[in-house]
């Protein structure tokens, strides 16, 4: 849309704006859904991220502001005059920092992990296929019934 509006009406502001709105409108909707007592970051990642509800509040938190901050960052340097700046940020900016965020919410996603999905052994490392499955299956059990009390993702995935 941003593009053929771009072409149409030959102003290129508008490919400029598109990652300051898209970046805005995550943050919007992270946030938002943070004051309404949702992570809807919890409820896309739930089955790879085992986390606590705090940690999910915490996780969305720090991805809204992340979002945020895009966002401002942006703006900023698509009204640089030099387009060569915006081009670079896009092409070789956006993408490693990205990552390297996401790399840093490992230590949160292993802090407040609660365990739910993996069968853990007693130093909290993973057990895998050499536990027993008697083992397995009752660590799962009272971890679901640890969970069947918490509102949110965990508890709907909890429940089947």
């Amino acid at each position: 849309m941003f593009g053929t509006l771009t072409l149409v009406l030959h102003d290129e502001t508008f490919i400029k704006v598109k990652p300051t709105i898209i970046y805005g409108l995550f943050a919007a909707i992270l946030g938002g859904g943070l004051l309404f007592g949702r992570s809807f970051i919890a409820i896309m990642f739930d089955q790879m991220f085992n986390l606590t509800p705090q940690g999910w509040r915490i996780l969305t938190l720090r991805w809204a502001l992340f979002f945020f901050g895009m966002a401002i960052l942006n703006e900023i340097i698509w009204r640089h005059p030099d387009d060569r700046l915006l081009v670079n940020f896009k092409v070789f900016g956006v993408t490693p920092l990205t990552m390297i965020f996401a790399i840093a919410q490992m230590p949160l996603t292993q802090a407040l992990s609660s365990g739910a999905g993996h069968a853990r052994g007693e130093r909290g490392g993973w057990r895998g296929r050499e536990g027993s499955k008697s083992e397995a299956l009752l660590d799962s059990l009272s971890r679901l019934r640890g969970r069947a009390g918490v509102g949110g993702a965990s508890a709907q995935y909890a429940r089947g």
